[in-house]
């Protein structure tokens, strides 16, 4: 079962950088939406570590949320 609920990008960690990278085209589509509308994309899966949580799958999510000044990102909690 996991829940859902928006977490504060500040207390989120990101995997190591992987190699292939990421899209900066699907980061900016993102950014767009998260700065010319109050919606959200889906949910970044997230999983806790102590006073963090570990970003699982999302990550142009997270950065596009980060980009647009948003302050919390929503999320699903893996159990």
């Amino acid at each position: 079962m996991a829940d859902t609920k928006r977490i504060r990008v500040d207390r989120c960690l990101v995997v190591p950088n992987i190699p292939a990278g990421m899209n900066p085209l699907v980061v900016m589509s993102l950014v767009y939406m998260y700065r010319s509308s109050t919606e959200d994309a889906p949910p970044i899966t997230v999983r806790r570590e102590g006073e963090h949580w570990r970003i699982i799958d999302g990550r142009h999510r997270f950065i596009a949320s980060v980009i647009a000044g948003r302050r919390r990102v929503l999320a699903r909690v893996e159990r």
